[in-house]
């Protein structure tokens, strides 16, 4: 799984929250997948959840976790920090460490 296909995961979770009332929020014009600081806090990171946070009116770990989870491709998803999402594709399976 790419950085561009998570991109399109974030999206469409985001999308879907927002179609079934879990979320209300103004979807960000770019959403950034990177690799995270320390390798072992997984694959991928992402900060949408803090971007999404203000017009949610809700904190960001509480908009982090549903964004991903369950996701194909996404092996692991989690809220980390202040709002950040880490995530482990299906490439690996686990955290990498």
């Amino acid at each position: 799984m790419t950085p561009d296909d998570l991109v399109a995961v974030i999206s469409d979770g985001i999308h879907t929250a927002i179609r079934s009332g879990r979320l209300s929020a103004e979807v960000p014009d770019e959403i950034r997948v990177e690799r995270p600081r320390h390798r072992g806090h997984g694959d991928y990171s992402t900060n949408v959840a803090l971007r999404l946070a203000r017009s949610a009116g809700l904190p960001a770990r509480t908009v982090a976790a549903p964004l991903v989870s369950g996701a194909a491709g996404v092996a692991r998803a989690e809220a980390a920090g202040p709002g950040f999402v880490n995530m482990a594709t299906t490439r690996t399976g686990t955290w990498r460490s």
